[in-house]
């Protein structure tokens, strides 16, 4: 139970997390954040490795999260304007 305990607090202190970790982060099922996603209601993903590992920032999805969880669209229009996840 410790390393469960372990792992959770690496990967919420990790400055990337992958789709199933922003759910997780968020407290969302992994299946409703690909969901999500595919609907554009989180924030982008990082492309990594010529575009085939996708990886969220976990500080963008805090500040995404603080200013009400914006769909996509508004969002990037946020960060534009008020430097929401600098």
């Amino acid at each position: 139970m410790a390393t469960d305990t372990a792992a959770t607090v690496v990967e919420l202190d990790a400055l990337l997390v992958s789709g199933s970790g922003a759910a997780k982060l968020c407290g969302l099922s992994p299946r409703t954040w690909r969901r999500l996603d595919s609907a554009g209601a989180v924030p982008l993903a990082i492309r990594i490795g010529g575009g085939t590992l996708k990886r969220y920032l976990a500080s963008e999805l805090r500040s995404w999260a603080e200013a009400g969880c914006p769909n996509r669209q508004v969002w990037e229009i946020l960060k534009q304007t008020t430097g929401a996840a600098a």
